[in-house]
């Protein structure tokens, strides 16, 4: 461990060559959830959808976006926000019936 700091909040080596910094992951812990749950949305939404009623699975992924836009304005810049925005009402204009025609 290096550069201890603020109560060794410093940079943590990882593996060869990988440094961590636990200090900034501190100060943005925020964006770092933000992005690991919305990677998981999709999953999650597949498996509901999957083994409950396709109603449930529905309203559950409206509510995954309208809680992905909302969680996009409080966290990241405003820039970011209407980027990331634009390209989801883009996609959910391109409904595709690929995966309800598996069944």
């Amino acid at each position: 461990e290096e550069g201890g700091g603020e109560g060794g909040r410093g940079m943590t080596k990882l593996c060869k060559g990988i440094m961590f910094h636990r200090g900034m992951f501190q100060k943005k812990k925020t964006p770092f959830v933000a992005i690991a749950l919305s990677g998981l949305a999709a999953p999650v939404v597949s498996i509901v959808s999957t083994y409950s009623d396709m109603n449930i699975g529905l309203v559950f992924s409206g509510f995954v976006l309208v809680a992905l836009v909302v969680t996009t304005y409080v966290v990241f810049p405003r820039q970011f926000f209407r980027a990331q925005f634009g390209l989801m009402l883009l996609c959910l204009c391109r409904i595709r019936m690929t995966s309800g025609l598996s069944y």
